[in-house]
């Protein structure tokens, strides 16, 4: 299993910037053991923002979940576990990550992406990014507790109570990611930039 930094380090640089846009909520967050160890599972959405325009249309939001191992010898570099329902996930990141232990083939056919990916390069997509920048900022989740750990985790039941993106209406989205919305308000007709016509 990878590394937050060694994925981090390992996805393009194109990608970290596009994560810059986007947008995270952490929608759950709990505590499990299993045979690795005690991890944090966290799970969310994210979003890409809406094009600036009369009509912005957001894509997504994304499912993104993770699994976060700490350990005490190096509490800020975990090993994770991470999935996103993204196609650039699906087609680049899925089955990559999946053969080292840092995913799983959900999605995906279990191929190995020759066209997208074809050394098999251990990236992560921008929601991803995202998803795993805001999780590990945050401090609560880099102290865990063995003795509150579940140890009963179904992968397929946290997916199916993540909210899908085919659930979630327009309204619904500019309440939960009220910063992107504001960001890309639609210029009115009035204030672009006025064109000289030469004669």
């Amino acid at each position: 299993m990878l590394r937050a930094k060694t994925l981090f380090s390992r996805t393009p640089d194109a990608v970290h910037r596009r994560s810059r846009r986007c947008t995270s909520k952490v929608t759950d967050a709990d505590i499990y053991m299993d045979d690795a160890g005690v991890f944090r599972f966290v799970q969310g959405l994210a979003l890409d923002p809406p094009a600036p325009g009369p009509w912005p249309q957001s894509r997504g939001p994304y499912r993104v979940i993770c699994k976060l191992y700490f350990d005490e010898n190096d509490a800020n570099n975990p090993k994770t576990f991470v999935w996103c329902d993204c196609d650039w996930f699906k087609y680049n990141c899925e089955t990559a990550l999946a053969i080292r232990g840092s995913s799983a083939i959900i999605n995906s056919n279990g191929a190995l992406p020759k066209n997208t990916n074809p050394t098999s390069r251990p990236q992560v997509c921008k929601h991803c990014l995202c998803f795993l920048k805001k999780a590990l900022s945050r401090k609560r989740f880099t102290k865990l507790d063995g003795k509150k750990a579940k140890k009963n985790f179904d992968l397929a039941k946290a997916l199916s109570a993540t909210d899908s993106k085919n659930t979630l209406s327009s309204r619904s989205l500019k309440l939960k990611f009220p910063k992107v919305f504001k960001q890309n308000k639609p210029r009115s007709e009035t204030s672009g930039p006025k064109l000289r016509v030469r004669n």
